[in-house]
C-alpha cells in the first residue's frame, strides 16, 4: 500500500496543476496546452493506470474523449456508405458548435460529465476493493 501513496502525490500534484491551468486559462484562453501538455498528460493517466491495475477503466474515465473518436469513425463509415452524414460535423463537440451551442458551454459541459464519470469510476474501483 505504501507504493500508492508516491502515486497519490503525482495525481495530487497534477491535478493542483490542472485546478490552476483551468482557472488562470479561462475564458478567453491566453495558453494553450497543445498536443505536448495533452499527450504527456494522458502518459501519465495511462501509467498510473497500469501502476493501479486499473487500465481497463480508462475507456470509462475517458469517455468524453471515446464518444468523440467514435463520432469521427461512425460518421466517415456512415458517409462512406450512404453520402449522408448522422453529424453536421464530426468530431462530436464541432456538431454541436454547428448547432448553435457556444464553445464555452461545450467545454464546461465536457469537463462537468467527465469529472462525475470519474468521480463514479473511482467509488465503483473502490467499492470493489481496488486501490486508487
Amino acid at each position: 500500500l505504501t507504493e500508492y501513496s508516491n502515486l497519490s502525490v503525482v495525481c495530487y500534484c497534477v491535478s493542483g496543476a490542472l485546478l490552476a491551468y483551468y482557472i488562470y486559462n479561462c475564458f478567453p484562453a491566453k495558453v494553450f496546452m497543445g498536443d505536448t501538455g495533452s499527450l504527456a498528460l494522458g502518459g501519465l493517466l495511462c501509467a498510473i493506470a497500469i501502476f493501479t491495475k486499473t487500465t481497463l477503466y480508462i475507456p470509462i474515465i475517458g469517455i468524453m474523449y471515446v464518444l468523440t473518436a467514435v463520432s469521427d469513425v461512425v460518421q466517415v463509415l456512415y458517409f462512406k456508405a450512404t453520402k449522408k452524414r448522422i453529424f453536421k460535423m464530426a468530431p462530436l463537440h464541432h456538431h454541436f458548435q454547428m448547432s448553435g451551442v457556444n464553445e464555452n458551454r461545450i467545454t464546461i459541459i465536457y469537463i462537468i460529465v467527465t469529472m462525475i464519470i470519474s468521480i463514479l469510476t473511482i467509488a465503483l474501483i473502490m467499492s470493489v476493493g481496488g486501490y486508487v
